[in-house]
């Protein structure tokens, strides 16, 4: 038998309650008048019951105060409130109490056992799940990159697993740095299975997400918006590609890698080799006879680090990388270390991808 309080200062409102649940025979249902001078509900209630169900009206709110004020308002069981639907200060107590539902009256019958089945049913779960065995979570977050916060959430595992007082504790380590971890190579471990497999045993993923979890997709720009956004530094472009089998889902995220195709390969420098001067923007190159020789070139590309360049080079110029101040055509170079096979940087050829 389940044991539903109602309490209420107004006893027209409380004969309406009780005749809600009249005639159900696994409530057994106690009504309370509050008129004792105490604000407290539970007051001298002689048992404990299972559910409280509270009416309040505009004038009477120090009750909901007080279930709030209880040091044990943990360990009291669920309450719902019933009242006026347009008072926003008992709703905001009635959060505050940690009420599991708000009627407005007037509250039909079918209404008020909805409720007081879902609110009897979620707390019969709540008590079957804490009566299990628990265990402790701690979570260790890294915002910098790089796997020092994988190394001190495998320290403290070990430290967990080898304290004496707990014996018996398996503690679990779930690494979800997928970039940078180490673990495997740190902890000399060899899985059969990966994290593919896992997302496979798991029956509660959608079978799309767990497709577009190893899925590539060919596909071709269609189109660019010519300008960059300024507050992100990017440019929306709109790709085509066959999604006649639905894989890709309206909202889905997915990474882009760009292959550039050119007609020729481009030739890259470091920025820190141009020279910019009343001769325009020169390179500075060491010649077969190993003395210097400038050459004008043009940019194709700035990208930051890197330059690329449109002319001016060829991919077997060698080229001064950090030139000094007052270096002029014809001074001789001294190759460093003195080997004649050590020979300055050539520029570099690289085919563009993006991603």
């Amino acid at each position: 038998m389940i044991r539903i309080l109602i309490a209420s200062r107004a006893a027209a409102p409380l004969r309406a309650l009780q005749q809600c649940l009249a005639g159900r025979s696994k409530f057994e249902v106690h009504a309370r008048l509050i008129s004792n001078g105490h604000t407290d509900p539970l007051y001298g209630i002689p048992f404990d019951p299972d559910l409280v169900v509270l009416r309040f009206d505009a004038e009477h709110l120090a009750e909901l105060a007080a279930w709030t004020a209880s040091n044990a308002a943990a360990s009291r069981p669920p309450l719902i409130v019933v009242g006026p639907a347009a008072n926003s200060e008992a709703m905001r107590l009635a959060i505050r109490a940690g009420a599991k539902d708000f009627l407005a009256e007037p509250v039909a019958a079918t209404d008020l056992i909805a409720v007081l089945e879902r609110v009897l049913a979620e707390s019969a779960e709540s008590s079957r799940r804490s009566s299990g065995p628990t265990g402790s979570l701690h979570a260790f977050v890294g915002v910098a990159g790089g796997a020092g916060t994988s190394f001190i959430a495998t320290n403290v595992a070990r430290m967990l697993a080898l304290k004496p007082d707990r014996p018996g504790d398996s503690p679990v380590l779930i690494d979800m740095d997928l970039n940078f971890s180490p673990l495997l190579h740190y902890l000399d471990l060899h899985p059969e299975r990966g994290l593919l497999q896992a997302l496979e045993a798991l029956t509660g993923l959608d079978e799309h997400a767990l497709n577009a979890a190893h899925h590539r997709f060919e596909a071709t720009v269609e189109a660019s918006a010519q300008a960059v956004d300024v507050s992100s530094g990017t440019t929306r472009m709109q790709l085509g590609l066959d999604n006649a089998k639905s894989e890709l889902m309206p909202g889905s995220y997915a990474n882009v890698k760009l292959t550039l195709q050119r007609d020729s390969v481009p030739l890259s420098i470091p920025a820190s080799a141009l020279i910019f001067n009343q001769n325009g923007l020169r390179v500075a190159t060491v010649g077969p006879d190993d003395k210097i020789v400038f050459k004008q070139v043009t940019i194709s590309r700035d990208l930051g680090r890197t330059i690329e360049l449109a002319s001016g080079l060829g991919a077997d110029d060698r080229v001064v990388v950090t030139p000094p101040d007052g270096i002029a055509d014809g001074d001789p170079v001294r190759i460093a270390g003195g080997a004649k096979d050590k020979l300055p940087a050539k520029v570099s050829e690289k085919q563009d991808v993006k991603g």
